[in-house]
């Protein structure tokens, strides 16, 4: 089963969503945006579905951290552009 987990960073706080191959919901977290975190939710992800992509809105901005932190454990990494999902929620 391919499955996505899909992250809006903030400045304080990181929501993140996962999804299986159809777009139902798995679970969701939410957190601190910080080295503790990340590491929360690194363990979350792993736990519920180990092998998901990651989509990062912003991975070039808020999302950074995150996106470095995957990229160096050898995760597949996409960044969702911000201005894409906010026409979506339009």
């Amino acid at each position: 089963m391919a499955t996505i987990i899909g992250v809006d960073p903030h400045k304080h706080v990181l929501s993140a969503v996962a999804l299986d191959d159809r777009g139902g919901a798995l679970g969701s977290w939410t957190g601190a945006m910080s080295v503790k975190g990340v590491n929360a939710l690194l363990a979350w992800a792993a736990q519920l579905t180990p092998k998901a992509t990651w989509a990062i809105e912003g991975s070039n901005n808020l999302g950074r951290r995150l996106a470095l932190a995957l990229g160096s454990v050898g995760v597949d990494v996409r960044n969702a552009c911000p201005t894409r999902t906010a026409d979506r929620r339009r």
